[in-house]
């Protein structure tokens, strides 16, 4: 706000900016000065009447201020551009972190209404980067995008809760016969081998070459994840006969796990598959796999979803777990045991974790 204000001063505001004129009439003079003393300082002698018209006008001034700042906010948020000119801007119009994030609260629950689960994870991580800009264009602004990320934190905590409730009750849904998705295996696995070999012959150009069908035919015969595909982190290569060797797993806190599992196609055909990967779509940071690579695989992979009877990529890691343990492990599985194999195929040990994964049945 461009109003300079004390902290205990905008709380006040925030408090006054809930009274309607005839509220304000309803309060005796000594209510009033009892309330709003902070906002009355040098007119607590001041009439009923002059002292609610005084009231009033810091209110209507607030509100309005309020009002420029949440389209200011809007328009920084809508262009998500890391403009040293724009974040100083930001900063110096002495919007208070506590009215910069009830903006963007605002904004992003009742503007755009994003789910509980977008603004905790995509919007969050927006913020944190849209801050991390301004940290770098204005130095001064430090203390002032700690309170922010501080105060959106706090915000999005309770979201956080409600996803882990709704996620462990949907897990307990998984592996039931009325939520599972049935998918023929061989004709998956031997349109992973059409699409991988086709990829590596070299009489096609690189301009037939589609490398999104590529990306999908090596997530579903390794498990491994988009981010560690097209990431700059996982390394692959040959482990025993036909496994494959990933090091550098994400969501692994150790940047040298490492992960030996089977590969459903030649483990030398994905190698070379995944070698010939166009750079522009290799060794890629978390954000523009995010905002690029994940956007073009959805458009360009919807009826090929549907001709593998799967609905989206992520399904891809569960198609490989379900085919490897039905096909590969199935006369070892025993009870309690499902949770040693997913560790060895995906490197997970929690219970939880590996109920998540029992989404498709193969055929």
């Amino acid at each position: 706000m461009t109003t300079q204000y004390t902290t205990e001063q905008l709380q006040i505001l925030k408090t006054l900016a809930t009274f309607t004129d005839e509220t304000l009439n309803t309060l005796r003079i000594s209510q009033i000065r009892e309330q709003f003393r902070v906002l009355l300082t040098g007119n607590l002698k001041a009439s009923k009447v002059d002292a609610i018209k005084l009231l009033i006008g810091l209110r209507d001034k607030y509100l309005d201020n309020k009002k420029q700042d949440l389209v200011f906010v809007k328009t920084y948020l809508e262009t998500l551009k890391s403009d040293t000119n724009y974040c100083e801007k930001l900063f110096l119009r002495d919007i208070t972190a506590v009215d910069f994030v009830d903006s963007i609260w605002e904004y992003w629950t009742l503007t755009k209404s994003y789910s509980i689960t977008t603004i905790a994870k995509a919007k969050k991580n927006e913020i944190s980067n849209l801050l991390t800009d301004l940290r770098n264009a204005y130095s001064e602004s430090n203390q002032w995008c700690k309170e922010v990320y501080t105060l959106i934190s706090e915000k999005i905590k309770p979201l956080n809760q409600e996803i882990n409730r709704e996620y462990d009750k949907k897990v307990e849904t998984y592996g039931q016969s009325d939520t599972l998705t049935y998918v023929t295996g061989n004709h998956v696995i031997d349109w992973c081998n059409k699409i991988l070999k086709a990829f590596t012959d070299d009489k096609f150009t690189t301009k037939t070459k589609r490398w999104y069908e590529t990306s999908l035919a090596l997530a579903l015969t390794s498990g491994r994840r988009m981010v560690e595909i097209h990431g700059n982190v996982c390394q692959f290569s040959k482990g025993f006969e036909n496994d494959l060797v990933a090091v550098g797993l994400a969501k692994k806190s150790d940047d040298d796990f490492e992960l030996e599992s089977p590969c459903l196609v030649d483990v030398d055909l994905w190698l070379d598959a995944y070698d010939k990967l166009p750079t522009t779509c290799k060794n890629l940071d978390d954000k523009k796999i995010n905002q690029t690579i994940s956007t073009n695989l959805s458009k360009s992979l919807r009826n090929v979803y549907s001709e593998l009877g799967i609905e989206k990529y992520k399904d891809a890691r569960d198609f490989y777990i379900a085919y490897c343990l039905d096909n590969l492990y199935k006369g070892e599985l025993v009870d309690g045991k499902r949770s040693n194999f997913l560790k060895k195929l995906v490197g997970h040990e929690s219970k939880k974790i590996g109920l998540s994964y029992e989404k498709i049945s193969i055929q």
